[in-house]
């Protein structure tokens, strides 16, 4: 299959694509390299590149009647929750009017290609989208058909581009799926997202930063699993549906960063206790106390299911970067 990854030089979109192409996919990746600086994907020859924003709905047209792909898989995001906050306007030009240039490109396309029953447009939502659960474990956790109830800027954002594609569907017929993953973790995330934080800051023995009093909870996905999940859904090609993705691995800030920590102090050979480095800072404005997702779908029509373990999946993310210091390093801001 030709696949068309909009994003894809940034930490899931990477990792997406390593595993796309061992698996005999064509694909050609569109990145503006603002994050990331380059793109560290491998050389192949299935695999083709071109730093383009995709605000640029003409250049994005033009890679499409290029390549003609069979879908178009949208990783590209501002996904920082902090910045969102500061910087609300970045948020809603690349979230919500990027996604409306692909939109736009991608009718274009299968008009002039009569490719409408052929391709597909994958939005990346998140589970954020639905907003906050509570601490109660017996809560229902959120589903295909939650209410969209965003409490940040970035989340905004994130609905607002979903139901620009639903409504694409609707009134254009562009087919269309959404995603909507939990928390992911591993290989290639941004330094500044809080498990590398943490994994650096034991690096570097400083200060490990943890919001309020470190009790938000989050459902972790280790991304190999999310990407693989991705592939699924693209292997069984099913048209203008949604999907939550998630690892089941539900656990608070504070728990995990001591996880982390103990993985530290087990490796050490003097009494210096990583844990010691964990401090309290003023909370996130509008912080969602809890996220949860039941994976029900996906595991009942696809036969998906997260393979790693929380655990073993955070001592594979800490050798990694352990390994490769010289990529954080020059990402990596005080």
């Amino acid at each position: 299959m030709k696949i068309l990854v909009t994003g894809g030089s940034g930490f899931i979109g990477t990792n997406f694509i390593k595993l796309a192409i061992n698996e005999g996919h064509k694909i050609f990746n569109i990145d503006n390299l603002k994050l990331f600086k380059k793109d560290w994907n491998i050389s192949h020859k299935n695999y083709e590149f071109k730093k383009i924003n995709i605000q640029n709905d003409k250049k994005i047209l033009e890679i499409l009647e290029y390549f003609k792909p069979d879908r178009l898989i949208n990783f590209a995001a501002e996904t920082h929750v902090d910045d969102s906050i500061s910087k609300s306007d970045v948020f809603v030009k690349t979230n919500i009017l990027g996604v409306h240039s692909l939109l736009n490109a991608s009718l274009n396309y299968v008009k002039n290609q009569r490719k409408y029953n052929k391709f597909i447009f994958h939005q990346i939502s998140t589970d954020e989208v639905f907003g906050s659960l509570k601490f109660d474990e017996d809560q229902m956790k959120f589903n295909e058909g939650s209410l969209y109830n965003p409490s940040s800027p970035y989340s905004s954002s994130k609905a607002s581009a979903d139901h620009l594609v639903k409504a694409w569907s609707k009134t254009y017929n562009l087919n269309y799926n959404i995603t909507y993953c939990s928390n992911n973790y591993g290989p290639f995330q941004y330094p500044s997202k809080f498990i590398p934080t943490v994994i650096i800051k034991n690096i570097l023995e400083r200060k490990i930063p943890v919001y309020g009093n470190g009790m938000n909870i989050r459902d972790w996905l280790y991304v190999e699993d999310h990407v693989k999940a991705l592939l699924k859904i693209t292997k069984f090609n099913k048209v203008n549906e949604a999907y939550i993705i998630g690892g089941n691995n539900e656990c608070n800030n504070i728990k995990t960063a001591n996880l982390i920590c103990n993985d530290f102090n087990s490796k050490r050979d003097d009494f210096f206790d990583h844990n010691s480095l964990i401090q309290f800072v003023e909370d996130r404005k509008g912080h969602d106390e809890r996220y949860a997702v039941n994976t029900s779908k996906i595991e009942r029509e696809l036969n998906w299911f997260p393979e790693e373990k929380f655990l073993s999946g955070l001592e594979k993310t800490i050798e990694w970067y352990k390994s490769n210091t010289r990529w954080w390093e020059r990402l990596y801001n005080e």
